[in-house]
């Protein structure tokens, strides 16, 4: 059964070493996630995602993934943008950018 902060645990499980935030508790990272800056993470209604989209230039083992977001009622978009590398055959986050 999920525990407290159980999202916090699966996203940092899932940052790489480049990302600060691999080193942080659940607890902290889960405090981030109440930022009005990250807050579009947990609230969007509505996500564009292109594939057919030009593939930014990364990297052997990196990519760049980006994707639109929107919350009900709002006009504009947001965009996210991860940029990811490979860690023993895994895709782990390096950073996070909204915009």
């Amino acid at each position: 059964e999920p525990t407290k902060h159980h999202g916090a645990v699966v996203a940092t499980q899932h940052c790489s070493p480049r990302n600060r935030a691999s080193e942080l508790s659940p607890a902290v990272f889960a405090g981030y996630l109440q930022d009005p800056w990250y807050a579009i993470l947990a609230e969007w209604d509505e996500m564009e995602f292109d594939d057919d989209e030009e593939e930014a230039e990364t990297a052997v083992g990196e990519a760049e993934v980006q994707v639109l977001v929107r919350r009900g009622g709002d006009e504009s978009f947001s965009m996210v943008s991860w940029l990811m590398s490979q860690h023993d055959e895994r895709w782990l986050i390096d950073s996070l950018n909204i915009v």
